[in-house]
């Protein structure tokens, strides 16, 4: 998943958010719903939520300021800030 082209679609926003987090958190992407918080809901430890936002910023070109990645709470606002960003 990791070092693959970057992704332009706004329509792969949610399948490929769902990836990346199952494959760092190693579960399967069905499990990462939308409503999902990465901490509460999914068990992301600070660490893995940090390397999350790196893949996603990583996956879609864009750049998620620390402030912006901490009120994302859900799979679903990760997803927004995505879309709203995308190049």
């Amino acid at each position: 998943m990791h070092k693959k082209e970057k992704v332009h679609n706004s329509k792969d926003v949610i399948p490929t958010i769902q990836k990346i987090i199952a494959n760092q958190l190693k579960i399967k992407p069905a499990d990462v719903l939308l409503t999902a918080e990465l901490q509460k809901d999914l068990g992301a430890e600070s660490l893995d939520a940090l390397e999350i936002i790196m893949y996603i910023e990583e996956a879609f070109g864009i750049s998620i300021a620390d402030e912006e990645a901490r009120k994302a709470k859900t799979v679903e606002d990760i997803a927004n800030y995505v879309r709203k960003n995308m190049k």
